[in-house]
């Protein structure tokens, strides 16, 4: 028997898992997605590319941090290495050293504030150092 369930999110159905893998949900012939009943309890996302997270990129070139939040850190790591993101242009090259993951963007957004408003390069390499133990 193939396992399929929807997954939710605070915007509605996200995707399908079928076998262990998300796929988007089926066409729904003409009607909005959110036509779909709710579960009494909201499903999880695993493996999806619909998470979202916080990272911490380094520049190579004087050593200091960028805090973000994206749901494709990979081409995010690539605009400001390329010189498309303003604040991070004159600093690159930059390498990620941390990344968390959260399942929705209001919750990784909070994140990243709370970790800009720390105003810490201290605070900020305890969260690499803890990140880092267990590889």
């Amino acid at each position: 028997m193939v396992d399929r369930t929807i997954s939710y999110s605070s915007r509605g159905p996200l995707a399908l898992r079928n076998g262990g893998r998300a796929v988007p949900c089926p066409p729904s012939r003409g009607k909005a997605a959110s036509w779909l009943e709710r579960p009494d309890k909201v499903g999880e996302v695993y493996g999806s590319s619909l998470m979202y997270r916080v990272y911490i990129i380094q520049s190579e070139r004087n050593g200091s941090y960028y805090v973000g939040y994206s749901e494709d850190v990979v081409r995010r790591l690539e605009q400001h290495n390329a010189g498309k993101v303003k604040a991070t242009r004159y600093r690159k090259p930059y390498r990620l050293v941390y990344q968390e993951t959260y399942l929705t963007e209001t919750e990784a957004r909070q994140r990243e504030y709370y970790i800009k408003s720390q105003k810490s390069k201290k605070f900020i390499e305890g969260l690499i150092g803890k990140g880092n133990r267990g590889l």
